[in-house]
């Protein structure tokens, strides 16, 4: 048994509810192969999963060891920006509750027979459970690097039960501390991490030519600088500081076997653990009364002012009014609503695509001729959308699974309830994508008729990736912020697929070039046209894109139709 189901002691019933949970999950998985279209999916995911397993089994037996200098480097690292990034998230986005529950375990937790205390346990067990499968696949991965693995699989899984706990108490502490304590606290952290980031960057990019000399894509050249310089300080006091706790874990996933030092290294990594679960306990029984006393306050501040609560919360969060939207055969209403939560996540977002759009622009510091600069940010502007958009802008189907009942009822057509549902990503993405071309435009003499070009591309390319996002969730739908080794396995494929995704359209492109060539060729040479090889292949890929927008969009709405609320939610 784990220290933390020894110092907790689960309840009964806990253990009834987890393992009556992961036998939901099995049935679930077993009516996955019950209808057809879920057969053929299933079986296509599966098929991706055994791709995944081939390949990193290949990269297991094939691969060169990286040895325990750099395991020894890169691992406490990770482990320490893995819990400075928990530390960040919950500066900027304060938490609205102390542990996090998704919809249906607040229903259904709030209404059972527990104590809090019990909740908490709960939690901390389903944290475990998704530990022991992380870092069973982690120390697979690891195997040519592991000498024992068993002390491999105990570090790695100690070593992410800890994280987890870690992040429990950072974000209870967000949660309960009052306005004025965030405030503050929120400004140190940020100023702190603003301070490494700055001097990691000083000790990675002293040479002020080192863009210049980027031979491959700013964005990964400027990734691995950052990386070797924030590696670098690792020795130094403050690196050797903030790294001993996650060097414990460290020594014992490179131990040779079941020695002494290796029991000494697993029992403090155990009470590290064992502390961190006990502070969650104790931290979330304090601050539990601090946010009953605090919410008294404020609704008594509320009822003297007069202004409903909910009201109050929203609108603090809009920095302008949402402008009305057209009708638009039903459509409209449905947009206007996943725009008004969009702007309530205003100031999240807009820190969330700094990142991707600074990224996106390295090239105009590397890239001389205007025509590169463009076709570099293009490039970064697709691989981002395609990757990191659909995970940020979520203001779809995706947010609304509770909500499926009431958009099948309404009387509306479905590709109009499809239009509204896919608006606010598309507009959202669109804009995104405007702002760092006007940055080009104004940095760079670029023809305004070629960022003209880049805008009726990207549209279409929009809503695409969003449909296709929400046709994988319709049909196989989830609920955010679940945990689980769902998750992690729904994760992996999705990505693997877009991957795939990814490689087809650069082969269909590749042809198309070669393609384009001649067809540009016989037509000049047939019609005594002057075509431009750059204007065919533009239509042609702009072409290619819209189909498979409406291909995607047809099967959405045929999703949505068919969508079984009995099953499926």
């Amino acid at each position: 048994m784990n220290p933390i189901n020894t110092a907790l002691r689960i309840h009964p019933a806990v253990a009834v509810l987890l393992h009556g949970q992961n036998l939901a999950v099995f049935r679930k998985t077993k009516r996955s192969f019950m209808t057809r279209r879920r057969a053929i999916l299933s079986t296509l995911a599966l098929a991706m999963g055994l791709l995944w397993f081939v390949n990193a089994l290949t990269s297991v037996l094939f691969r060169e060891p990286l040895g325990p200098e750099r395991i020894e480097l890169m691992v406490p690292l990770s482990l320490f920006v893995y819990a400075a990034w928990h530390v960040v998230r919950s500066a900027i986005w304060r938490p609205t509750s102390g542990i996090e529950w998704q919809p249906a375990e607040a229903e259904f937790m709030s209404l059972a027979p527990l104590p809090r205390r019990e909740l908490i346990v709960y939690r901390i067990a389903a944290i475990t459970n998704a530990g022991l499968l992380k870092s069973l696949f982690f120390s697979v991965l690891m195997i040519p690097d592991l000498a024992f693995w068993p002390a491999g699989f105990l570090g790695a899984f100690l070593a992410l039960v800890a994280i987890d706990l870690f992040r429990m108490v950072v974000e209870i502490t967000a949660w309960g501390m009052s306005d004025a304590a965030f405030f503050r606290t929120r400004i140190v952290c940020l100023g702190l991490f603003a301070v490494w980031t700055g001097y990691v960057a000083m000790l990675g990019f002293s040479d002020p030519d080192w863009l210049e000399k980027a031979r491959s894509p700013a964005a990964f050249e400027l990734a691995q600088e950052f990386l070797a310089a924030a590696a670098s300080t690792s020795d130094t006091v403050f690196g050797t500081v903030v790294l001993a706790p996650f060097r414990i874990f460290t020594a014992i996933m490179l131990a040779h076997s079941l020695s002494v030092p290796v029991i000494v290294y697993s029992f403090l990594a155990m009470a590290m653990v064992w502390t961190l679960g006990k502070l969650v306990g104790k931290l979330d029984a304090y601050f539990q009364q601090e946010v009953v006393l605090r919410e008294q306050a404020a609704y008594s501040q509320r009822l003297s002012s007069s202004i409903p609560a909910t009201l109050v919360e929203v609108e603090s969060q809009i920095p302008f009014e949402m402008p009305k939207i057209p009708f638009a055969f039903g459509g409209g209403g449905l947009a206007w609503r996943q725009m008004k939560a969009a702007l309530g996540y205003f100031y999240s977002l807009v820190i969330s695509l700094t990142v991707p759009a600074v990224l996106a622009c390295l090239p105009i510091a590397v890239h001389r001729h205007p025509n590169d600069v463009l076709l570099n940010v293009l490039g970064a502007l697709v691989f981002y959308s395609f990757v990191l958009l659909p995970t940020a802008l979520k203001f779809d189907f995706r947010r609304d699974l509770d909500r499926m009942g009431v958009l099948k009822t309404l009387p509306i057509r479905p590709m109009m309830v499809v239009a509204g549902q896919l608006a606010a990503p598309v507009l959202l993405s669109i804009v995104y994508q405007m702002v760092v071309l006007l940055v080009v435009y104004l940095t760079t003499p670029v023809d305004p008729k070629l960022i003209g070009a880049c805008i009726v591309l990207l549209f279409p390319l929009n809503v695409l990736i969003f449909a296709v996002d929400n046709l994988l969730f319709l049909l196989y739908p989830y609920r955010v912020n679940q945990e689980g080794l769902t998750v992690f396995l729904r994760t992996t494929l999705t990505f693997t697929a877009k991957g795939l995704m990814f490689g087809v359209a650069l082969a269909l492109i590749v042809g198309w070039t070669y393609a384009a060539v001649r067809i540009t060729k016989f037509l000049n040479e047939a019609w005594a046209a002057h075509l431009s090889l750059h204007f065919v292949f533009a239509l042609g890929i702009w072409c290619f894109v819209v189909v498979c927008a409406g291909f995607a969009l047809t099967a959405l709405r045929k999703a949505f139709v068919g969508f079984d609320l009995a099953n499926d939610v």
